[in-house]
């Protein structure tokens, strides 16, 4: 029997109006950890630059185990890169819709601070050099970023000094974290969602900008943080994502009528995905009509070959049995 339900989502042609085609909920969502943390699931992905500075602005920290972050009153400023490569992602998701939160994890180092610190994360515009210093003007053949340059080598100065110009990074953060006032060595995360289903797009996995937006406050507002190379391997920073399924594309009539549609007395046949009817079928049959057969079976045509040929799935997009 050939029929078109109620309850369903997707019209035959003469309906076309009314048509609707709607993704099934992800079957299930999957949360795996990026970087050099004991913990992460994916290594040898996560690169930093610990700190550019305005006291030494041609220097670059790309292995130094300990980053800084914020205006340290003297006034001398630091700011932090930070990026993840994401390729192990195409192989898991097909579209950057089914990653559904990501964040990034960070220790802080127990220094003092004297008023609370709001750092974001700025999605950055372009390529930077993470070098083999601990704290050094980079040297040839190795380049670095710095406060100055993207390449200290070339040279090619930022298109403004500490990375954050309008062609540099954007100018409002994925996400941010609040240190408090005072000491402490606490985790702290703050939301990247948007940039890493950016970098997923694009292919362009340049990261983030770490930097206080309490720059130019009075006191110290400056405090280290744990970066990928601290010899304690379970204090090192880490990127969170948590990812869906790939959907499956559903269809269903959103036909009132409940009557059998098929024409003469059909035998069919379903295998891998295709139903092969004996007799040619009308014209109004076709995509989201329900076939029952066996009885009780159920599949659902999904598309038209031909007045005998159908696709067809289940009602949660599978492959019906043979």
């Amino acid at each position: 029997m050939i029929s078109k339900l109620k309850t369903t989502i997707w019209t035959m042609a003469i309906a076309a109006a009314l048509s609707l085609c709607l993704a099934a909920p992800c079957a299930g969502e999957v949360t795996e950890k990026w970087g050099e943390n004991s913990n992460c699931n994916y290594t040898g992905v996560y690169e930093d630059i610990a700190y550019i500075n305005t006291g030494t602005p041609n220097h670059s920290t790309g292995v130094n185990q300990l980053g800084r972050i914020g205006d340290n009153g003297a006034p001398r400023l630091y700011r932090s890169l930070v990026k993840v490569d994401l390729s192990a992602l195409n192989s898991l998701i097909s579209d950057s819709s089914q990653i559904i939160s990501a964040r990034l994890y960070v220790k802080k180092y127990p220094d003092t601070i004297d008023y609370a610190v709001t750092v974001g994360a700025y999605q950055m515009k372009k390529y930077w050099f993470e070098d083999i210093y601990d704290y050094a003007t980079p040297a040839s053949p190795n380049d670095g970023s710095t406060w100055n340059n993207q390449s200290h080598l070339t040279p090619t100065a930022w298109h403004a000094a500490g990375a954050h110009g309008s062609n540099d990074s954007r100018a409002v953060p994925d996400g941010t974290w609040t240190w408090p006032a005072g000491s402490d060595s606490n985790w702290y995360s703050l939301e990247v969602t948007a940039g890493v289903q950016a970098q997923f797009d694009s292919g362009n996995h340049y990261g983030w900008l770490l930097m206080s937006m309490d720059e130019g406050k009075t006191g110290n507002g400056q405090s280290r943080y744990y970066t990928k190379d601290h010899g304690t391997a379970s204090y090192r920073p880490y990127l969170e994502i948590t990812y869906g399924d790939s959907p499956s594309h559903v269809y269903y009539s959103v036909g009132t009528a409940t009557g059998d549609l098929k024409n003469g007395s059909p035998t069919v046949t379903i295998s891998g995905g295709t139903a092969t009817f004996s007799v040619a079928q009308p014209d109004n049959v076709g995509v989201g009509d329900v076939i029952t057969y066996n009885t009780s079976s159920k599949c659902y045509i999904s598309g038209r070959t031909s007045s005998t040929i159908y696709s067809v799935i289940t009602a949660t997009g599978g492959t019906p049995a043979d």
